[in-house]
């Protein structure tokens, strides 16, 4: 009696130890579907991103590089160039998971000198890198989200009387970047909005979890955005 209740045990242990093991095959292998299908939405995104390019942006550079042409300006070379560097980045250098930070910055360098050329050169936009950049890597497109919002909501909405400052530092491998501009005095808040803002905090989420903080502040007269990642 006491071997068949044994043996009833044993065998009730065994297949109580197979389902287990089984439901958790099923439930890893619905992790690495649902993994998978992450990964792929977000590489989707990441392409999209890339393939973009902001129409309104793209023509207004074109509209200022033909009246720079036509003043047969010596600045028309160097607008070329920029743009160049840009459609260079984004078709062939940014395909990589990551890219150098160096990399990222001369595009996000570019974007802004481009943009300038919208404004009075008496509109103080300016960009200070505080360390160097010594090889890290970070994904592409994480950056710009940020300055584009500023661009569009700040500088745009009120050009007169306006202003942009751009920090980027890096202490070991924290990264830290921090985008104030002056904020239109009839402005919305914009700053949890927008669908660059819901894409980069999507992609921060998936990229760098635990390893990031973005804090976006709506001030009284100016707009502050402050990234931190852990690269």
């Amino acid at each position: 009696m006491e071997s068949l209740s044994y043996n009833f045990f044993s065998t009730l242990w065994y297949l109580g130890l197979m389902l287990a093991l089984k439901l958790s095959l099923d439930w890893y292998g619905q992790q690495l579907t649902i993994q998978r299908i992450t990964v792929e939405k977000l590489n989707a995104e990441v392409n999209f991103l890339r393939a973009q390019v902001n129409p309104h942006f793209l023509f207004n550079i074109l509209n200022n590089l033909y009246a720079l042409t036509l003043k047969k300006s010596e600045l028309a070379p160097d607008v070329v160039l920029k743009l160049s560097e840009m459609m260079e980045y984004m078709l062939y250098d940014s395909t990589d998971e990551k890219v150098l930070l160096e990399k990222e910055v001369t595009y996000l360098n570019n974007y802004i000198e481009l943009e300038r050329l919208r404004f009075s050169g008496e509109t103080p936009i300016r960009l200070t890198i505080n360390s160097e950049l010594n090889g890290q890597e970070i994904a592409p497109f994480l950056l710009l989200p940020l300055v584009e919002n500023a661009f569009k909501h700040g500088l745009s909405k009120q050009p007169d009387h306006s202003w942009l400052n751009v920090d980027i530092g890096l202490e070991k491998s924290t990264l830290t970047v921090i985008i104030e501009n002056t904020k239109p005095r009839s402005a919305i808040s914009k700053c949890k909005g927008g669908i660059g803002l819901v894409n980069l905090r999507k992609r921060l989420k998936l990229l760098y979890p635990d390893r990031h903080h973005l804090e976006l502040e709506d001030r009284k007269n100016t707009f502050l955005a402050k990234l931190v990642i852990e690269l």
